[in-house]
C-alpha cells in the first residue's frame, strides 16, 4: 500500500504567503512523486486565517489543502511572551509549535517552510523514513547561540547517537564540526510514530529552553532536547533536500577537505529535491518579491539573473501561467 503523507506548513494570512503557498503546493502536486493519499495542512498565526474561500487562495480548492489557525490560548501565550521579551518575532514560534504538537494520522509527516519549492521526487526518501521509523532533516548550519552541551547535561541527558555534522562546517567555519541533533527545520520528514513521539516532551523542553534563550527559534533547540530524551533516531539529509539559493562562496577550509566539499556540493546541486529561498541573492529578495504581484511577475519575466535566483525562477516557471490566471480568477 502506498505511503500516506501529511505535509505541515506554517504561514500567515497575507499576500507574501499566498504566493509562496501557490508555488509550493503546485510543486508538491506536480513533482513530489507521492503515490498515496496526501494532504497539506497550513497552520496560521495570530493575524487571522485565510482559507480557500479567500480570493488569493481560490486555487487551493483544486488540491487537498486544509487551512487552520493555531490554538487561540497558545497564540495569546506566545504574544505575551513576545512583548515581555521585546522580541516581536517570538510570536512566530506559535504556529510552528502548534503544528509540532498535534496528533498525526498519516504514515509519514513532512514539516516544510512556505519559502520552499519541490523540484524533484521526495517519495523515495519518505518511504525510507517510514521503513526506518526515524526523523530525517538537514543538520543546522551552525550551533545556536547558547551552550548546547551544558543545556543537555543540565537536564540529565547525554547524546549517545552518531555525531551530526553542521551544514556550515568547512564553508563558514572549521570548528565545531559536530554536535547533537540540532536541525534545520526548513524540511523535515518523520514517521508517524516519531512525529507523535516528539510531542511527549516538546512542550516542557520548550519552556526549559525559553528561560535561557531569547531568540526566535526556541523550538528548534527544544526539539533537539526532545529527540535526545525520546531517543528519536535521526537520518541526516544533505543539501539536496534543503538547498539554499544564496550566493556561491568558496569553502572556508582548503586542501583535500575543501576539494571534497566542493565535489559534494556540485553533486548535490545536480540533484536538488527541495529548493529553499529564505536567503537573499543579488537579484532576489523573498520578502520584497513574494509580497508583490508586480515584483513577482517581473522576476518571472527576467532571464538575466544570478545563479541562485535563476534556479528559483526555473522552478517557478511551469506554474507561471496558472499563477497569472489565479490572480484574475480570484477577483
Amino acid at each position: 500500500m502506498a505511503t500516506s503523507v501529511e505535509i505541515h506548513i506554517p504561514a500567515s494570512p497575507n499576500q507574501r504567503f499566498a504566493n509562496m503557498l501557490f508555488f509550493l503546493v503546485h510543486s508538491i502536486a506536480d513533482r513530489s512523486g507521492l503515490r498515496g493519499d496526501w494532504r497539506v495542512v497550513v497552520t496560521q498565526g495570530r493575524d487571522g486565517i485565510w482559507t480557500g474561500d479567500h480570493p488569493r487562495l481560490a486555487w487551493a480548492r483544486d488540491f487537498p489543502v486544509e487551512f487552520r489557525q493555531a490554538d487561540a490560548t497558545l497564540l495569546a501565550e506566545f504574544e505575551a511572551q513576545a512583548k515581555q521579551r521585546a522580541v516581536p518575532g517570538y510570536i512566530y514560534n506559535a504556529p510552528i509549535f502548534d503544528q509540532l504538537t498535534m496528533k498525526y494520522s498519516a504514515d509519514a509527516v513532512v514539516f516544510i517552510d512556505a519559502d520552499t519549492v519541490v523540484t524533484r521526487g521526495i517519495d523515495q526518501l519518505i518511504d525510507q523514513v517510514v521503513a526506518e521509523n526515524c526523523l530525517a532533516a538537514k543538520p543546522a548550519w551552525q550551533p545556536p547561540p547558547l551552550d548546547m552541551d551544558a543545556i543537555i547535561a543540565d537536564n540529565g541527558l547525554r547524546y549517545s547517537g552518531p555525531p551530526v555534522e553542521y551544514s556550515g562546517y568547512g564553508w563558514a567555519f572549521a570548528e565545531p564540526r559536530f554536535g547533537p541533533p540540532y536541525l534545520n527545520a526548513g524540511f523535515m520528514v518523520a514517521s508517524r510514530e516519531m512525529a507523535n513521539r516528539l510531542q511527549a516532551d516538546l512542550r516542557n523542553d520548550f519552556l526549559i529552553v525559553a528561560k535561557k534563550y531569547p531568540g526566535h527559534y526556541v523550538w528548534q533547540v527544544a526539539q533537539c532536547l526532545t529527540m535526545i530524551r525520546q531517543s528519536i533516531p535521526l537520518k541526516p539529509l544533505d543539501e539536496r533536500f534543503n538547498f539554499g539559493i544564496g550566493p556561491d562562496a568558496p569553502p572556508f577550509v582548503g586542501g583535500d577537505e575543501g576539494a571534497r566539499l566542493e565535489r559534494a556540493i556540485q553533486d548535490q546541486a545536480a540533484d536538488i529535491r527541495v529548493l529553499h529561498y529564505c536567503t537573499p541573492t543579488p537579484n532576489f529578495r523573498r520578502d520584497r518579491v513574494m509580497a508583490s504581484d508586480e515584483e513577482l511577475a517581473q522576476f518571472l519575466a527576467t532571464d538575466t539573473l544570478d545563479i541562485g535566483a535563476a534556479m528559483l525562477r526555473q522552478a517557478f516557471l511551469p506554474y507561471r501561467r496558472h499563477w497569472e490566471q489565479s490572480l484574475t480568477a480570484g477577483r
